[in-house]
């Protein structure tokens, strides 16, 4: 027989407030704990687009077995994709909530810590993340920015409080962008030049997503400027010869090319095969063939070994050859196609096997350039969102 027990308490012991000094941030200390928090700041962005599009598929028995539930409704493109769970939606907005709460503590700040350094610092690094999340949003939850209808669009909640008791609207996809140009230019005058792990925010960072976002909205001149500013803060590109096509792992975390360390949410999972569209776009003396994906002899399975992160999960940070890229397409579209080509060309040859020499892609028309970019754009930075 089972007893059932009831216990009950005093209501006075429920009328006890906590000490809010145990759990609110104070110290420049506390606030930089937050924003080290590389589980979320780091690894938390939507994901989503990849399962959305056409490079991986699931054979019937594996998706069968898919346990996570908004991955595998998003993979058949279910309207009713998110739920309960954490999902793209709900770890941006978690990131924000740290962010903001950074951000209201370096605010209630005295004038003394104010003049340290670090507040400054700190501050840069906040603005960064929030617009970093902001910027994952509005590529899956809003429409593309369009100039003339940018003011109209619905954009996604900008949400720059950590009161959960604030009333909450969407923003126009113009008042997100604002927003965030507006945050990036003061956290560009605030970040360090260089940090002591690839996890933090640095000008070259900042400056990395300005490029990133200018070039969504199709102002290549500012792109360019960005991206090239990035650019001078990166150690550069890897020659993809000095790396082992047969490693299961080729690619290092925080290798030279990675200038800010940041992951998405969702990644293809041990079960998933790269499709043979994909595969077959990269030619057979292009390294990135054997670095990024290993054919399984015998078979018609083709793995994904993974990217900057080290392994499966997707890489979402910003990198140097990303960077090569945005350049390369800010000049075609200007039409400057030999400063595009030079760009292009010096990627290229980082990626082919050098048994042979490389040979120069050259006389292109401008629209032939911007398809070619496009087509590598795809190979290089693929599962990269």
């Amino acid at each position: 027989m089972l007893a059932l027990m009831g216990v009950s308490c005093n209501s006075s012991y429920l009328d006890v407030i906590p000490n809010k000094k145990v759990v609110v941030p104070q110290t420049l200390k506390d606030v930089r704990a937050l924003l080290n928090n590389t589980s979320l700041l780091n690894s938390s962005y939507p994901g989503i687009p990849e399962v959305l599009a056409d490079d991986y598929y699931m054979p019937d028995n594996s998706y069968d077995i898919v346990t996570t539930m908004s991955t595998g409704y998003a993979y058949r493109w279910d309207r009713d994709a998110y739920h309960l769970e954490n999902n793209d939606w709900s770890i941006c907005y978690t990131n924000m909530f740290y962010v903001n709460v950074a951000l209201e503590t370096l605010d209630d700040m005295s004038g003394v810590d104010r003049e340290n350094p670090e507040w400054s610092e700190l501050r840069g690094q906040a603005l960064f993340f929030r617009s970093l999340s902001t910027f994952g949003l509005m590529q899956l939850f809003a429409k593309p920015y369009q100039k003339s209808t940018a003011d109209k669009d619905l954009g996604v909640v900008l949400k720059l409080s950590s009161d959960f008791n604030e009333p909450v609207i969407r923003a126009t996809v113009q008042e997100c962008y604002d927003k965030m140009i507006v945050d990036l230019n003061e956290a560009d005058k605030l970040a360090p030049e260089m940090q002591e792990y690839k996890t933090m925010p640095t000008k070259g960072a900042v400056n990395a997503l300005l490029a990133r976002l200018y070039l969504t909205m199709g102002e290549y001149d500012k792109a360019l400027n960005h991206a090239k500013v990035a650019l001078n803060y990166s150690e550069g590109l890897m020659d993809y010869n000095d790396l082992d096509t047969n490693a299961l792992v080729p690619f290092p975390i925080y290798n030279k090319e990675v200038i800010f360390h940041a992951s998405l949410f969702n990644e293809p999972t041990s079960l998933t095969r790269i499709t043979r569209d994909l595969y077959d776009l990269y030619a057979d003396n292009d390294l990135r063939k054997y670095l990024y994906f290993t054919e399984l002899e015998g078979s018609d399975i083709i793995d994904f070994k993974g990217g900057y992160v080290g392994n499966r999960q997707l890489f979402w940070g910003f990198a140097s050859n990303e960077l090569y890229l945005i350049i390369a397409e800010c000049y075609a579209r200007i039409q400057e196609n030999q400063n595009s080509l030079n760009y292009l060309n010096e990627l290229l040859e980082k990626r082919m096997d050098n048994s042979s020499p490389y040979i120069p892609i050259a006389n292109l028309s401008n629209q032939d350039l911007l398809n070619k970019i496009f087509e590598e754009r795809r190979k290089e930075l693929v599962f990269r969102g």
